[in-house]
């Protein structure tokens, strides 16, 4: 099958669109297709011919888009990742072809407003009004049908899908798949360190709950007075790093957090590799890639209940969830992980479970079925997907 990978992702963004991309593309080609990638820039590491797309989006945009498919003729056309009004816009084109939309989340969710992030409720609130119209423009997208199938991460995004007017038969959820860690690697220490050690890695921004994290150490810190947190990521909004750090003043926690402020690779493998804790404090998610490649590592989890964060953690002894916004749960779930002696083949079971539970194949297969159907019900009525 040729297959065309369209994204609107910017080559300044960085994260989980560019790493699905990656293993999409090599994955798919490993199967015996034939890919393509429409999109700003090349993705590197992705083994696949490039078509440019200019972003921001214009006319010149769809047009480019409309070259690259009449350039591969592919039997389907996959629209990894766009905003709302993105996918409005290359639906102009698309719905004289075959295609399937991933939906990462589902506006305002992840928007980022830069303001009253002392206020929690009132900046969700503003937030709301803010990107009312973004709102809106997935509420059209999705009740018009728009997109003839649906891809998503998680049952958390599919309900909010379906929320939005779409009909459940069309929605796939396809979960990332777990990468195991190499049987040969050093065998990590369990016992937590006199001095604990936790981490969170991800994009800077108030929705993924960093400030709860912060205020739930003042609490962590009575039991483990040596305790460090070291919050690791890209900052997505400046301002919220301003916050969390005068936050950080206000609370005396200087000596405890630490901001490793865009991260290399290497230095997030190192801080993977000594955490006693991975805490996930997101207030929103798709799915939380960083939760998954961070179970294949640190002895103990601790995540928000949102994503796929509660499915990564089922059955595991050594990983707790509470709900979303509630320092004191997060500070409770890290004590009480913090405290408990694990077994020794905690690691080997979380591994063989999220490998289980989480095969790459099926997650490459379960495209390949989506992409059948899509091209089966093109087939069967013609280009009948109306112009939004």
């Amino acid at each position: 099958m040729r297959i065309l990978l369209v994204s609107e992702a910017t080559s300044e963004m960085l994260g989980g669109v560019n790493t699905e991309v990656r293993r999409l593309t090599n994955g798919l080609r490993g199967r015996g297709h034939r890919i393509a990638l429409a999109s700003e820039a090349p993705v590197s590491g992705a083994d696949a011919d490039h078509f440019r797309l200019d972003m921001p989006r214009r006319e010149a945009t769809l047009q480019q888009l409309r070259h690259s498919i009449s350039a591969f003729k592919p039997d389907v056309v996959h629209v990894v990742f766009a905003f709302s009004r993105g996918a409005l816009f290359f639906a102009r084109e698309l719905r004289h072809h075959p295609w399937v939309l991933t939906c990462h989340s589902v506006p305002p969710a992840e928007w980022t407003l830069r303001r009253l992030h002392g206020h929690e409720h009132l900046h969700y609130l503003v937030r709301g009004i803010r990107f009312f119209p973004e709102t809106w423009l997935a509420t059209r997208l999705y009740a018009a049908r728009v997109p003839p199938r649906v891809i998503v991460h998680s049952d958390f995004i599919k309900r909010v899908v379906v929320g939005r007017l779409y009909p459940v038969r069309r929605v796939d959820t396809i979960p990332f798949g777990f990468d195991a860690p190499d049987p040969a690697s050093p065998s990590r220490r369990l016992a937590v360190a006199a001095a604990p050690r936790l981490v969170t890695i991800g994009g800077i921004t108030h929705s993924k709950g960093y400030h709860d994290a912060i205020e739930a150490m003042t609490i962590v810190r009575r039991h483990h007075p040596g305790v460090r947190y070291d919050i690791m990521g890209e900052p997505r909004d400046h301002s919220y790093l301003r916050f969390l750090k005068q936050r950080v003043e206000e609370l005396g926690l200087s000596s405890s957090v630490n901001f490793v402020i865009s991260a290399t690779s290497a230095q997030v493998d190192a801080a993977l590799a000594s955490a006693d804790l991975f805490v996930q404090p997101s207030h929103e998610e798709g799915f939380c890639l960083s939760y998954m490649e961070a179970a294949a590592h640190v002895p103990r989890l601790v995540g928000t209940r949102t994503g796929a964060i509660v499915e990564m953690s089922m059955d595991d002894p050594a990983a707790k969830t509470v709900a979303v916004g509630e320092p004191r749960s997060l500070a409770d779930a890290i004590v009480s992980l913090l405290g408990a002696s694990l077994s020794p083949a905690t690691l080997a079971n979380r591994s063989a479970r999220l490998s289980s539970r989480f095969p790459w194949n099926d997650y490459f297969a379960r495209h390949e079925s989506v992409y059948a159907r899509v091209v089966a019900a093109a087939t069967e009525s013609g280009p009948a997907h109306p112009s939004p």
